[in-house]
C-alpha cells in the first residue's frame, strides 16, 4: 500500500520548527553526506545551532556552507509524524549586534524585561551588553539565582547604576553555539521561579 504524506502549510512548518529543539544537518561530505544532530533555536526566520568550533563538521563547513536541515516530530507509535527538510547555507554568527538580538530574545521569551533601551532618550545600540530585570527579584538575587543555572551576569547594583532590580548580560562571551543551552537554562529558571 502506498501512502502519500500531505503537504504542510507554511504556518504548520513554522510551528513544527518552533516547537522542536533538535534537528539533523547534512553536510557535503568527502564521499557521502555527513549527517549530525544539533540543538537549535528559531528566531526571525533563521535557525541558530548549538555548534562547537572543531571537528569534522567545521572542516566540511569551511569547505562548503551548503547544507540540508531536517526537523521532525512524531509520537512513539508513528500514528502522527511530520517533518520538514530545509536547504540553505550556514554561516557563523560573529556580529555582536546579531548576537545581542538573539540573546535578548531568549531572555524576553523567558519572562525577562528589558530594563532600559535608551540613555538620555537616545536608543542604546545592541552590542556588548544589555540590561534586563525579572519580576520579584533584585539584581543581586537574580545574579545568585541564575548562577545556579550556570548563567553568570552582573548586578546593576554593582555597576553604580541607579537601578537595583536589573542585571547586565554580557553578549561578547556568549558564543552562538551556546544559544540553545542558554535557552534551556533560562526555561528551567522560568519554570522553577513561577
Amino acid at each position: 500500500m502506498k501512502v502519500k504524506l500531505p503537504k504542510m502549510k507554511k504556518d504548520e512548518i513554522e510551528n513544527l520548527i518552533k516547537d522542536q529543539m533538535l534537528c539533523r544537518i547534512a553536510f557535503h561530505g568527502d564521499e557521502y553526506p555527513y549527517i549530525v544532530p544539533f540543538q537549535y533555536i528559531f528566531m526571525d526566520g533563521s535557525l541558530y545551532f548549538h555548534f562547537t568550533n572543531y571537528g569534522k563538521k567545521i572542516k566540511l563547513l569551511n569547505r562548503d556552507q551548503r547544507s540540508c536541515v531536517e526537523i521532525e516530530k512524531y509520537v512513539p507509535d508513528l500514528s502522527e509524524y511530520s517533518f520538514v527538510v530545509l536547504r540553505g547555507t550556514l554561516k557563523v554568527v560573529t556580529d555582536f549586534e546579531e548576537r545581542a538580538k538573539v540573546i535578548k530574545k531568549i531572555f524576553i521569551d523567558n519572562g525577562f524585561k528589558i530594563l532600559y533601551d535608551k540613555d538620555l532618550d537616545i536608543p542604546i545600540a545592541d552590542g556588548f551588553y544589555f540590561t534586563v530585570s525579572y519580576p520579584g527579584f533584585t539584581g543581586n538575587e537574580l545574579v545568585e539565582k541564575l548562577f545556579y543555572y550556570g548563567i553568570s551576569t552582573v548586578s546593576l547594583d554593582n555597576t553604580g547604576s541607579e537601578y537595583k532590580e536589573g542585571i547586565r548580560v554580557c553578549v561578547s562571551m556568549i558564543k552562538p553555539d551556546q544559544f540553545p543551552v542558554l535557552e534551556q537554562r533560562l526555561k528551567a529558571f522560568k519554570n522553577n521561579s513561577t
